[in-house]
């Protein structure tokens, strides 16, 4: 679930970076903008370089408060853009395996389904649309902490703050 994704993706993972149509012309400039933002210590909340200014947090696309874009904070845009979007292919799988083994599949079954969660058409498809790559795999999450929690395993409290967490997580992503 981790190797598949960095096989397939191995052009990024060499340094590649994902540059056409939507990443280069949206993505990018807003990515930058709130990395910048936050390094200079502002909340990344208003975008003067468009028109007469527009929302940048308001914007969800952005995902200026999504913690897993700490990337654009430690590495150049273009290359946070690619590497983020293989971190969330991973965790599709790694979240479809876990709901997979809540519903009781046995292993090779889950290991299966997530490698078809992960490498599906729909995601991979739409890579450079950074906030779909995002939120998608918080999907499988919700259903995974879903499951839990409607099953009783565990304590009910920690299944509650769990799911809180990746419901608030997805939305955070950004679509």
């Amino acid at each position: 679930l981790i190797v598949l994704p960095l096989i397939l993706l191995v052009p990024i993972v060499l340094g590649g970076v994902l540059y056409w149509g939507v990443p280069l012309l949206q993505f990018y400039p807003w990515q930058k903008l709130a990395a910048e933002m936050w390094r200079a210590g502002q909340l990344p909340l208003w975008n003067a370089w468009v028109g007469s200014g527009a929302p940048l947090a308001a914007n969800l696309q952005t995902g200026a408060f999504y913690p897993l874009n700490f990337l654009y904070l430690i590495l150049s845009t273009e290359y946070a853009m690619g590497y983020t979007a293989i971190l969330h292919v991973i965790l599709a799988g790694l979240f479809m395996y876990a709901f997979m083994r809540t519903l009781k599949l046995d292993r090779f079954s889950s290991v299966v389904a997530a490698i078809a969660f992960q490498l599906c058409g729909f995601l991979i498809t739409r890579l450079s649309f950074f906030s779909i790559t995002a939120t998608l795999p918080w999907l499988a999450a919700w259903l995974w902490r879903s499951e839990k929690l409607a099953r009783g395993e565990g304590r009910g409290v920690t299944n509650v703050v769990a799911l809180a967490f990746v419901v608030g997580m997805g939305i955070l992503a950004g679509h």
